[in-house]
């Protein structure tokens, strides 16, 4: 049933243009925004397949090389790492060898100040 309190039909209280404007003010910048952000990741997306193609032609290009011995590669890394681990057993013994006489030293000197710094003995009794 129809109402009858005066008003007619086309009186829309904040109507359909004004809301959308509304709408569109409040939303616009962030639209904008992410406009701009979904281009620039675009531009993104197509800078880094450019990019992965480079790649992929460079590990082709190299995969179609000959190559290297690795058996060579490896003997020789194992040499350079047997040469290392004697290395460092050497300089281990080294500082332990340091530290001994290090020590021995410190004993003899404390010996000695303790010589030069005592009091001369006391003479016999007679």
């Amino acid at each position: 049933r129809m109402s009858t309190s005066g008003a007619d039909g086309d009186d829309v209280v904040g109507g359909g243009a004004e809301l959308a404007d509304s709408i569109m003010a409040v939303l616009g910048p962030a639209i904008t925004t992410l406009d701009k952000q979904v281009l620039l990741t675009r531009h993104s997306q197509t800078a880094l397949g450019a990019r992965i193609e480079e790649v992929s032609t460079l590990l082709t290009a190299l995969l179609s090389d000959s190559p290297c011995e690795m058996e060579e590669v490896v003997r020789k890394l194992d040499d350079c790492q047997r040469r290392v681990a004697s290395s460092s057993s050497r300089l281990v013994a080294l500082v332990d060898r340091l530290g001994k006489l290090q020590r021995e030293m410190a004993r003899e000197k404390h010996a000695h100040t303790k010589d030069i710094h005592a009091p001369p003995p006391a003479p016999p009794k007679r």
